[in-house]
């Protein structure tokens, strides 16, 4: 499990009290959308994003003075949740033609990150400087910039004059993006003839979501507990994960929905080495090599709701209902340690074990997908893969049922 950064107390929320956790849950839920406003959403961005490349070497990196922060766009620095004024920007040492489209570039956490991996400068480090010493940050950036020289692909929101730098990625990043993708995929599955129902759509800063729900495959893991067979298309157009098809459940009395990865198919995004100036391109072999992707993932959808594989997972499902757990709360605990589940996710996970008083490895996972439906949509497919991939391991049950407090 990647490190939880997504947490209702960190950062700017722990100093805020009540009104900065409900600020936060108020993001998490314009993370959320049905079919329609999905597309609508992808439509506006599109037209205020731009990427270029550039060679590392025209780089500079600069500290922002104070008195220009407040001219500038709130970024997400150090907690991908938690906007704050922008400690440095990306300038070119030299006239370049992206500057005129974009003005300064600042990057957001997820660009710095990708900076910071590309550099070779630990991720811990790196977030202190930026935090507590830009000016430090800048000159180490820069100089291993220089120092170990790369064409980079930025891809950039434009605000008024200023560009929020969305990513750092090679220049052999092939581009999927979501609009193209939702397109593509909310469509097909909008089609009553498809059998498939669009559930709820996500999009953060690093990820699109689509979920969708297949109510022909049915059937019960227990009495009055019926799960339909669901699916999660996940993509990332700025380099945090590949375009990833995911069968899993939906389970129909609450709306949980668990992913379950033996069954997923991934497209890694990456293709050949692109021109100086991307906005250039529109060459009509990259729209079809790109649509040939899309279309093989289109039939690993329409694949997926396949009767055989439906009943060999509703097997899974109900084992684990007859893996019974001595010790609920001690069994929670153990989960939240193998998980990194922060105080208030656990809290959650142990209330819903407790509500739904199903004390088997069933009513653990579901407890676990139960508390994932109201956080950031990022955490909540975190936590919703892990719970799928708990139930089809059942190797690893043992810890959670033989747990006791002594």
């Amino acid at each position: 499990m990647t490190e939880n950064r997504h947490n209702f107390t960190d950062g700017a929320a722990a100093n805020d009290g009540d009104a900065g956790q409900e600020r936060l849950r108020q993001r998490y839920v314009e993370q959320r959308f049905n079919a329609e406003e999905m597309l609508g959403k992808l439509q506006e961005e599109r037209g205020k994003q731009l990427d270029f490349i550039a060679d590392t070497r025209t780089l500079n990196m600069v500290p922002v003075a104070n008195e220009l922060k407040e001219q500038m766009p709130q970024v997400e620095e150090q907690q991908r949740l938690h906007p704050s004024a922008p400690q440095v920007a990306i300038i070119p040492r030299t006239d370049e033609d992206w500057y005129s489209q974009t003005g300064p570039v600042i990057p957001n956490s997820h660009a710095h990150e990708q900076i910071a991996a590309q550099l070779k400068i630990p991720t811990k480090y790196y977030r202190r400087m930026l935090a507590e010493q830009p000016d430090l940050l800048s000159m180490n950036v820069n100089r291993w910039m220089e120092e170990a020289p790369a064409r980079r692909m930025f891809r950039v929101r434009q605000d008024e004059n200023i560009g929020v730098a969305r990513a750092y990625l090679s220049d052999r990043y092939r581009r999927l993006d979501n609009l193209e993708l939702a397109e593509s995929f909310i469509p097909m599955m909008a089609d009553p003839t498809s059998g498939w129902q669009i559930h709820q759509c996500g999009l953060t800063s690093i990820r699109m979501h689509i979920e969708a729900v297949y109510p022909n495959l049915t059937g019960e893991v227990k009495v009055g507990d019926a799960v339909a067979l669901a699916v999660k298309i996940s993509s990332s157009e700025v380099g945090s994960g590949a375009l990833s098809v995911q069968l899993g459940v939906h389970r129909l009395v609450c709306s949980n929905l668990m992913v379950v990865p033996k069954w997923s198919q991934r497209q890694v995004h990456l293709g050949r080495a692109q021109d100086e100036f991307v906005a250039l391109l529109s060459d009509e072999t990259i729209r079809k090599e790109d649509q040939l992707i899309i279309d093989k993932m289109r039939d690993v959808v329409t694949g997926m709701a396949d009767t055989e594989r439906f009943q060999e997972l509703m097997g899974v499902l109900t084992d684990s209902t007859r893996a019974a757990i001595h010790d609920p709360i001690v069994a929670t605990e153990i989960l939240g340690g193998n998980l990194s589940l922060k105080e208030g996710e656990l809290r959650l996970v142990q209330n819903n074990m407790i509500d739904g008083g199903d004390a088997s490895m069933w009513g653990l996972t579901n407890a676990l997908t139960a508390a994932a439906r109201d956080l950031d949509f990022e955490r909540k497919a975190e936590l919703e893969l892990a719970a799928g991939t708990i139930l089809e391991n059942a190797s690893t049950w043992q810890q959670f049922t033989e747990a006791t407090s002594n």
